[in-house]
């Protein structure tokens, strides 16, 4: 094994820590890994797409239900591909045919990431097709992501039509598991079901790709959300628990819509907080009778808008100005917009991808009744709401429960 230095080398520079199985902390190299599934072409988990336009394709075409992704193979077509949350893992389901070859076979590769503890999962497995000659074949590959470097644990593989594999996690880590079903010589379809189910704690982690914005990896998320509480993914301010999360999810006062959420902290709320998603607008709006010069919020939604873009904040009703903050998808902030009595616009936008706007209404002269109301000049989208909250045992990354759903 090679000898790796930790930190700066003699010299001074920076030590090169790819591939290692230690992070160079000191070197500002990357020692955690990341809360989502990141993946780039052929479902790596380094590279980047090319563009944008291609990340957004694979995401379109080849993502279900925020977490699962299937391969893309130009020659194959992908029937179907569904995965779906069960009460202890989860099931991926997808068809692949093609023009039968007297000599070629059909395959699809899926790959889904998570978040768990030590313990043991068990992946249930059936593929079928239509064959003339040959045996269909199963493959599971356990992945994991140590020191913010992956490397693979485990692999198993079938020839039978169904079957199990089961694999032993050791540690609390990111694991990626990338598994495939092929078919016998000369078929034209494949179908192959994977039940995934866990012994311990486990939360899905989102699909995102991974896209090359001139030399800054972005990313590109199967499902944006706007995340709660605004702009962290730490440890110490998750909700403490899904009931927590969902009771804040249902109260009215605190999120409206599933795309508006007003932090303002006072109990009992006096009056009504409206979050509207118009398709290309989202308008924040109070009706109470909060003290005017208090004003009102702050109050937050998430979007989802083009680089090189403006955002525009409206003032409507009986207010005496508005302030907002854009932040951007780590929750660093982009700009602040100072107060005025609109409408206030901000610069081009960096990035093509999803933002965070944290909104703070002054007072008005005889009441809070009005809002403000988020354009952008170009397309823009409208995020739902989703709560970030602690396990037990406790995961480096949070479990996420989306609004309007039930723990």
């Amino acid at each position: 094994m090679a000898l790796w230095l930790l930190g700066p080398d003699p010299d001074g520079n920076c030590c090169d820590c790819t591939g290692r199985t230690s992070p160079c902390d000191t070197c500002g190299e990357p020692d955690t890994c990341p809360c989502s599934h990141n993946f780039g072409p052929d479902l790596s988990l380094t590279n980047t797409f090319p563009t944008y336009s291609e990340a957004q394709f694979i995401i379109d075409n080849y993502t279900n239900n925020c977490f699962g992704v299937i391969q893309y193979i130009p020659t194959f077509t992908v029937a179907s591909f569904t995965a779906t949350e069960t009460v202890d893992g989860f099931i991926f389901a997808a068809r692949s045919t093609r023009t039968p070859d007297p000599v070629d076979r059909v395959s699809h590769t899926m790959q889904v990431g998570f978040y768990a503890a030590a313990g043991t999962l068990t992946i249930d497995y059936s593929t079928t097709s239509d064959g003339s000659s040959g045996t269909v074949g199963n493959s599971a590959v356990l992945v994991v992501c140590s020191g913010g470097v992956y490397s693979s644990v485990d692999s198993q593989s079938s020839t039978s039509t169904t079957g199990t594999f089961i694999f032993t996690l050791s540690t609390a880590a990111l694991y990626i598991v990338r598994f495939q079903g092929t078919s016998k010589i000369n078929a034209s379809y494949v179908e192959s079901s994977f039940d995934f189910s866990f012994s311990a704690n486990m939360v899905i982690a989102p699909a995102v790709a991974l896209w090359d914005d001139s030399g800054t990896t972005r990313e590109l998320e199967a499902c944006p959300k706007m995340l709660l509480p605004p702009l962290t993914e730490s440890t110490g301010d998750w909700y403490a628990d899904c009931a927590t999360a969902a009771t804040v999810m249902a109260s009215s006062n605190d999120v409206s819509n599933c795309v508006g959420y007003n932090e303002q902290d006072l109990t009992p709320f006096p009056g009504t907080f409206t979050a509207t998603d118009g398709g290309t607008s989202l308008a924040l709006n109070y009706a109470s009778s909060l003290n005017p010069f208090l004003g009102a919020g702050p109050c937050w939604g998430s979007i989802n808008a083009a680089s090189g873009q403006t955002i525009t904040i409206t003032l409507t009703g009986d207010f005496t100005g508005v302030s907002a903050d854009i932040y951007d998808d780590t929750g660093t902030l982009v700009e602040s917009l100072p107060s005025g009595a609109g409408p206030l616009v901000s610069s081009a936008l960096p990035y093509t991808g999803r933002y965070t706007i944290k909104i703070t209404l002054g007072g008005g002269f005889s009441s809070v009744n009005g809002g403000a109301t988020i354009t952008s000049s170009g397309t823009m989208s409208v995020n739902q709401i989703q709560a970030l909250y602690a396990t037990t045992p406790l995961l480096d990354c949070p479990a996420r429960l989306n609004c309007g759903s039930s723990c």
